[in-house]
């Protein structure tokens, strides 16, 4: 686990995307967001832009391997997906992750998997920012703010933000709204997250996640019980991490 320890990886939009340092791919059910329940294949991306202190994520190992085509991807994707039989999903989900997947050029991938019918998901913080082009009906972005502000594209271009998740803890709320007024870079010091109202958004859906806290069972269900009465209280959306609860990567 990162813990923060992590480098702090520069963004490479300027490479054409044909290749990408990855971290893994699997197969898995997607525990968190709208997707969740929904059996799906990840491709967990190297690097990150950010160094979150309470970070649980494994993502640096792919930083020293070589990087891996489009072509390798998608076949790798296509290779994981069981049969599919009657009453199956028409369109397959596949979650592109991190890190920070948007630290790269993902457009090629986006493009390639969309072609091939998969739904796509992407998981940002919102540091970097990809015009994803004529292919964003099938491309849904799930944005877990870190930071007081976004990216200028996504200023500039704030109607694909319609999913907002935070991570939330029973120390860290917000007397206006709940949600997170602490940094996730520094422990402690005062640092409010970007909020979608701060967007003028009228369609978008506000998911909390209870923080999993290691070796602290206590605080955990207490973060647990925050995040019910936040969804209560302010009429935001559950998300459990399903896939730890079932024991499944």
């Amino acid at each position: 686990m990162t813990f923060g320890l992590n480098p702090i990886r520069k963004a490479e939009l300027d490479l054409d995307g044909a290749e990408l340092h990855v971290e893994e791919v699997f197969l898995t059910i997607q525990g968190e967001g709208p997707f969740s329940g929904q059996r799906a294949v990840f491709i967990r991306l190297a690097g990150c832009s950010l160094a979150c202190y309470w970070c649980d994520t494994f993502f640096e190992a792919g930083m020293n391997r070589p990087r891996v085509t489009v072509d390798e991807l998608v076949a790798r994707v296509d290779s994981l997906q069981p049969i599919t039989g009657v009453g199956a999903y028409s369109r397959p989900l596949v979650v592109i992750t991190g890190g920070e997947p948007m630290r790269q050029n993902i457009k090629p991938l986006c493009a390639a998997l969309v072609r091939k019918s998969y739904q796509v998901q992407i998981e940002t913080a919102g540091v970097h920012y990809q015009a994803l082009g004529g292919y964003s009906e099938h491309v849904t972005i799930v944005l877990s703010p870190k930071t007081p502000k976004l990216a200028a594209g996504w200023v500039a271009n704030p109607e694909t933000l319609r999913h907002w998740k935070y991570v939330v803890d029973a120390t860290d709320t917000s007397v206006v709204d709940g949600l997170p007024v602490l940094s996730t870079q520094s422990e402690g010091a005062p640092s409010v997250l970007a909020r979608p109202w701060d967007y003028k958004l009228r369609d978008y859906t506000v998911w909390v996640s209870p923080r999993d806290v290691h070796g602290a069972p206590e605080r955990n269900r207490m973060n647990v019980q925050h995040a019910v009465s936040l969804c209560i209280r302010y009429g935001y959306r559950l998300s459990l991490q399903t896939h730890k609860l079932v024991g499944v990567p």
